[in-house]
């Protein structure tokens, strides 16, 4: 029963997850790409809030080393959602689609290397399946209609994927590590918190704070939906069940992202 809810709980947190990438896009046609994600740490954090001063004395107790793990942890979730969305700019759906999708690839050779997972034959055959998955959605996924800007940005666009690939197959090896230390909940906290302290600064610096609450009721919706869904609610529902399972295990689910991903863009067009 315990597992089923582990196994429920990593189901919800990828359909939260899918849901970024189409809700970043409504929010940063009207912002730039280090305001959107300042927005959304800060939102997060705010839900957070409650629970964070609540844990006031447990994060009192922290050691230095947990405060930098939670850092780090903080830091690929801006890395991730910055390049991901950099690249979307710079070169197609499909070229992004077929890198991303090696994402549980990477994350399953780091578990097996570092916590030296044995995974079961059925999640190496679900793995295997996300990486023939990036030839289906190179297919599935929508061709830039100008050639030039393709060669142009592509190789861009394409290092910016897999950079952010690597950053999210280390912040879940990371996060991994965190929760044998910290509860999950306290770390998905800790972590937005301390990702917003680098982010709304850096964004600030960058374009000021004049049009920050100056948005359409549809790019401020999305705004909510991807700091209070897609990142405070779906990181919680992630570190929770990481806690209890394997990295394997988590890159296995990790393996249908990108079609969810797809299917709710389509959706949402």
């Amino acid at each position: 029963m315990a597992r089923f809810a582990t196994h429920m709980q990593m189901v919800a947190a990828i359909l939260l997850f899918g849901t970024a990438l189409p809700v970043s896009r409504i929010l940063t046609a009207e912002v730039s790409v280090p305001v959107g994600i300042a927005l959304r740490t800060a939102i997060a954090t705010l839900v957070f809030l409650p629970f964070l001063w609540a844990k006031r004395g447990e994060l009192q107790s922290l050691e230095r080393g947990d405060w930098v793990v939670s850092l780090l942890v903080g830091c690929s979730l801006l890395a991730v959602s910055g390049l991901m969305l950099c690249s979307t700019r710079l070169a197609p759906c499909s070229a992004i689609c077929a890198v991303t999708s090696l994402t549980p690839v990477v994350t399953a050779i780091g578990a097996i290397i570092i916590f030296r997972d044995r995974p079961r034959l059925r999640q190496l055959l679900w793995i295997l399946a996300a990486a023939a998955s990036s030839l289906i959605l190179r297919f599935l996924c929508t061709r830039s209609t100008d050639a030039l800007q393709e060669l142009e940005w592509l190789a861009l666009g394409i290092a910016f994927s897999v950079l952010a690939i690597c950053c999210e197959a280390g912040g879940i090896l990371l996060c991994k590590f965190a929760t044998h230390r910290l509860d999950p909940l306290t770390l998905a906290a800790l972590s937005t918190g301390l990702a917003a302290i680098v982010a709304v600064p850096l964004a600030w610096a960058h374009a000021g704070g004049d049009h920050w609450l100056q948005l359409s009721p549809r790019a401020a919706l999305a705004a909510l939906w991807w700091g209070a869904g897609g990142l405070a609610l779906g990181t919680s529902l992630w570190y929770r069940a990481l806690a209890s399972t394997t990295a394997t295990t988590a890159a296995a689910f990790l393996s249908a992202l990108p079609f969810v991903t797809f299917g709710l863009s389509w959706l949402m067009q």
